[in-house]
């Protein structure tokens, strides 16, 4: 028996053989085919979501490519005028919520 590995953002990083499910356990096959790192658990309807790319991550430790957009922004000494917008909007949005 096989259950999925899920990360504490909720998403799939693979799959891990178990003798037993227990509470909160979801149940794969062993040869799961989604990709880890490109999908999310759905808990309102049991089921796996699939990530947009630019939240897919290959590791848990691994920023989205938006968070890392945006911490290269907030480093530069000269930002293009249409970076430094995109970066006001993603603190107060995106980033603001986690």
């Amino acid at each position: 028996m096989f259950r999925a590995k899920i990360d504490d953002k909720g998403i799939y990083r693979g799959v891990e053989p178990v003798e037993e499910l227990t509470d909160g356990d979801v149940e794969v096959p062993e040869d799961c085919s989604l990709a880890p790192g490109a999908y999310i658990w759905n808990t309102e309807h049991s089921r796996f979501d699939p990530l947009p790319k630019s939240k897919r991550t290959a590791s848990p430790d691994t920023p989205s490519f938006e968070d890392a957009l945006y911490a290269i922004i907030e480093v530069m000494d000269i930002v293009p005028e249409e970076c430094d917008k995109w970066a006001k909007w993603y603190k107060t949005t995106l980033a603001g919520k986690k």
